[in-house]
């Protein structure tokens, strides 16, 4: 009896390490947009701008929306993902903000709040996910446009809203950790 025990609580044990080093190896895919005639908020005019790419896990069920050919541009739609079934896009932008700093312009495009699930920076560019009203999240890419656009941010906004009831935890490895990584991941432009 005591070994029947001690090997399923082995087994046990052993399928709670296979499951997490599963999910881990999912599939990423690569994804882009782009906007012919993006308004510069805070600013007038339009220019291109360009989401060269972003990596998303294949759990998100990513969409392309739009048409490249309108003024909107297109942009990423994703979901439903994990127990809470949690839709979100991904928007490419332009901003005029005359900040000195990826980080300085980051900061006032996200809400302030004191949980985040991954921030960082890479050259000239800043990004963060954040949890904001409820469950829902936000999250964005900044870096400043080419020289000849002055004071122009180029601007990749990332939100969430859950549908379902879920659990904190499983939120954050389902949807917001990977969020996190994504964002590592953007390459984007204007011009």
């Amino acid at each position: 009896m005591r070994t029947r025990l001690l090997l399923v609580l082995c087994a046990a044990a052993l399928a709670a390490t296979v499951v997490p080093a599963a999910a881990a190896r999912q599939a990423w895919y690569s994804y882009g947009a782009f906007a012919w005639k993006a308004p510069i908020e805070g600013g007038t005019g339009t220019q291109t701008a360009r989401l060269t790419q972003i990596l998303l896990p294949s759990s998100f069920k990513v969409k392309t929306r739009g048409s490249q050919t309108s003024d909107s541009g297109t942009y990423l739609a994703f979901g439903p993902v994990g127990s809470c079934r949690s839709t979100g896009s991904v928007r490419l932008g332009l901003l005029y903000s005359e900040a000195q700093s990826a980080a300085d312009v980051l900061a006032d495009v996200l809400p302030a709040t004191t949980t985040s699930y991954g921030y960082g920076t890479r050259g000239d560019a800043a990004w963060r996910i954040v949890k904001s009203a409820s469950a829902t999240l936000r999250g964005a890419y900044v870096r400043p446009a080419t020289a000849r656009l002055a004071h122009v941010w180029v601007v990749v906004r990332v939100g969430t809203t859950p549908h379902g009831t879920c659990h904190a935890g499983g939120y954050r490895e389902s949807v917001a950790f990977p969020l996190a990584d994504a964002l590592a991941t953007v390459k984007a432009s204007a011009y």
